[in-house]
């Protein structure tokens, strides 16, 4: 499954890298330190143009509180455009607010996932968010097969 991880914490992308390796799901799509850098990956701005270098992702793991633009502001943007209406997004998060939480939902957001400490605890919960999309749903074909049916997003 092809993730696209938005993680401004270069430990904790480094640590997401990681748990993603060990549990043999494969590398991301890309690891984005911020809204503004996911942005351009999904529309193939600033660098990220050469699809089969880049391709679409089929989820997004979300840290919700970023330098900028929020997880929230994120989700609004990413929900208004339709060739990404679908796409699913986990937020992970150290945060427990449920009015944090609240507003993830109302924004667009498939899930929120507790931030683990460990890198035992993130394998297992990384391993766990990719069994329940990749092995537990059925996503739409567009979505599976990169939005072959979208022209392109402006």
């Amino acid at each position: 499954m092809k993730m696209l991880v938005v993680e401004d914490n270069s430990n904790d992308a480094l640590l997401l890298r990681l748990a993603l390796k060990r549990k043999t799901l494969g590398p991301p799509v890309a690891v984005v330190d911020g809204a503004a850098e996911a942005i351009d990956y999904l529309l193939g701005h600033n660098g990220y143009g050469e699809r089969r270098r880049f391709p679409l992702p089929e989820l997004i793991l979300l840290d919700w509180k970023l330098p900028g633009m929020q997880g929230w502001e994120f989700l609004e943007w990413l929900r208004a455009q339709p060739r990404y209406r679908a796409l699913p997004v986990t937020v992970m998060s150290g945060s427990e607010d449920a009015i944090e939480m609240q507003k993830a939902y109302e924004y667009g957001a498939n899930f929120w996932v507790g931030k683990p400490q460990s890198m035992k605890e993130l394998a297992a919960v990384v391993q766990k968010i990719h069994a329940f999309w990749a092995d537990t749903t059925s996503l739409p074909p567009v979505i599976a097969h990169n939005y072959p049916s979208f022209p392109a997003a402006r």
